[in-house]
């Protein structure tokens, strides 16, 4: 069974982008536009969630927050925050620190072949 992934993005033509690049890696990917749809897309429990932190309805930062805060799967789930916000301003600090994604992506210094790879780096860590 292939591993599900969870983008949660309100930028249509890069969560597109993104969804085809993965699931042209063998990923089985769902995209939420909103951020209550990412709340509810939940529910399926992916193993790898990729958040904006700038969406409608429901803000990335709470959406990590009420993962993390949900249950054993939340709590373990991958988180990779992307953004094009740098993580500088105190609450995404405070956020990053607090709820632990496993990665922080700039859109604007990242790929989507870099993205595919640190998925895969994630989803199917190699032994040292």
């Amino acid at each position: 069974m292939s591993k599900r992934i969870l983008i949660v993005e309100d930028d249509q033509n890069l969560s597109k982008l993104m969804k085809e690049q993965l699931e042209g890696a063998g990923y089985a990917v769902d995209i939420a536009l909103t951020g209550q749809a990412g709340i509810n897309a939940l529910e399926k429990k992916p193993d790898l969630i990729l958040l904006d932190i700038m969406l409608p309805q429901v803000s990335g930062l709470e959406i990590m927050k009420q993962v993390r805060s949900k249950d054993e799967w939340g709590k373990g789930v991958s988180i990779v925050i992307i953004s094009n916000l740098t993580p500088d301003s105190a609450e995404i600090i405070d956020s990053v620190a607090a709820y632990e994604p496993v990665y922080y992506i700039v859109k604007a210094d990242f790929s989507l072949g870099d993205l595919v790879e640190k998925v895969n780096d994630i989803l199917n860590p190699q032994p040292a």
